[in-house]
């Protein structure tokens, strides 16, 4: 195993401890800045073994749609488009 796979295992440690930074790291024997910077590397791994499909957020309108024409595009280029839709919900989604 190379320092990567230990370090990394150590932070899937860490994740599954419950423990504050301080106490795992004492107990560890490792340094704070040694722990936050295997952290970011692991971290940023993480997101790279991601799907980069964007998620999907579920939400419930009680209200009454108001037949609003509405095409959102998202920074990231998606496109979304509503044959009616509620302000409200309109909201939500800006906020994502």
């Amino acid at each position: 195993m190379d320092k990567s796979q230990a370090m990394f295992q150590l932070m899937e440690q860490y994740e599954q401890s419950g423990q504050n930074r301080v106490h795992f790291c004492a107990q560890a024997g490792i340094s704070l800045s040694k722990f936050g910077y295997w952290r970011s590397r692991w971290l940023g791994a993480q997101r790279n073994s991601e799907p980069q499909n964007p998620p999907f957020v579920a939400f419930e309108s009680s209200a009454i749609p108001l037949p609003v024409a509405c095409e959102l595009i998202y920074p990231s280029g998606i496109c979304v488009q509503f044959p009616a839709i509620d302000v409200s919900v309109l909201q939500q989604l800006l906020d994502v």
